[in-house]
Formats: C-alpha cells, structure tokens, sequence
C-alpha cells in the first residue's frame, strides 16, 4: 500500500480550515477530517480506484463543514451541499483543485447520503454507489473515537482490512491540537509510519 498526494495542494491545504465550521466540536472537526481523507486515500489504493482521487477528496473535505452538534444528525450531509451552493469561493476552490463539471452530481449525492442511517443508503445499483460508499466507509473507519466502529457494516471488503491501520491511526492522533495549520502535515508523516507497521491487513 501506499499514501500519495496527486493534488496539487499542499497537504495542509487537503482539509478544510477552522473558520469553515459551522460547529467547533471535538468529534468532528478536523483531526477526524484528517484521518477520514487518510483512510479514503488507503482504501483508494487497495480497491484501484485512483480515477475517484479528487472528486472523493472533496467529499470528505465538505462533508462535516456543516455540522451544527456532535449528535446524531441524518441532514448535516444536505447541509454541507447547501453550504458549499451559498459559498462562491468555496466553489472555486474545488473548481481550482481540479473538480469536473460532471463530478458534481456525484460529489452532491455522496456529501448527502453520507449522514444517512445505514438502513435507507442507496443500493449498489445507484449511479453513484462507489463513491458513495467509499465515503461512507472512509467516514465509518473513524467511529472507533466514539466507539461503535462496526466492521460488519463497512462495504468493501477492503475497508475492514484497513480497521487495525484506523485504530492505530485514531490512536497516534487523537490528542493532537486539531487547529495547529500544520496537523495534516503531521497526521500524513504518522500515516507513513504505520503503513510498514501493519503485516496483515485483515480482521
């Protein structure tokens, strides 16, 4: 496996500042947005779906910008979709990065699905299932900070080979200052260490 940044940002550019917020909560802001991109980018590379690099980068950087609580909230993906819809400079930042013009529907229908309760998420014929699901997996990796990561519920089979690297990476980061400019800088520098660490990426 392997961590790579094909984008043309700087990596502590790759997750959203603290003034983009709705919320300044602890369990979603941007140590878990960090770790979220960390573990999409793995299973990226397990499943060989480099093609979706950016449009799910910029999944995972909107989908928590919006949050108003820490608490179960099935609209806060919706909210994220209308966020970026009432905010120009957002929309060109992503444009800048590299966002097509027919990544759109699907970037909007991942953000929106993702705070979705497992039990109404689109089926795997959905249009727009893959990158979808890669979120919504990428996303589940990190619920071992609240303690109900489940690995029955994740998607690919893939993304539970990843559980042991996500809790360590949870582990290594989690009393990290989550408004240091520099923490995805450090957080990409502990990924690399564990990459090696892991000789059996299975559960």
């Amino acid at each position: 496996m392997e961590l790579v940044n094909s984008t043309k940002l700087s990596l502590n550019e790759l997750i959203p500042p603290v003034s983009l917020f709705s919320h300044h909560g602890t369990l979603h802001d941007r140590r878990h947005i960090g770790r979220v991109l960390i573990n999409a980018w793995m299973l990226l590379d397990l499943l060989q779906k480099k093609e979706y690099t950016i449009p799910l980068w910029a999944t995972v950087y909107l989908h928590d910008i919006a949050r108003e609580h820490d608490g179960v909230s099935y609209h806060h993906g919706q909210d994220a979709i209308d966020k970026l819809d009432a905010n120009s400079d957002l929309q060109s930042f992503l444009q800048d990065v590299g966002i097509a013009d027919e990544d759109w529907p699907a970037i909007r229908s991942a953000v929106s699905y993702h705070s979705w309760p497992h039990s109404l998420e689109p089926e795997r014929t959905h249009e727009y299932w893959m990158l979808i699901a890669m979120l919504k997996d990428a996303d589940a990796l990190d619920r071992i900070r609240i303690g109900d990561m489940n690995p029955n519920l994740l998607r690919f089979p893939e993304s539970r080979w990843l559980v042991p690297f996500a809790i360590s990476l949870y582990h290594r980061t989690k009393d990290m200052d989550g408004t240091d400019e520099n923490l995805f800088t450090e957080f990409w520098q502990i990924a690399q260490e564990l990459i090696p660490t892991i000789k059996e990426i299975a559960v």
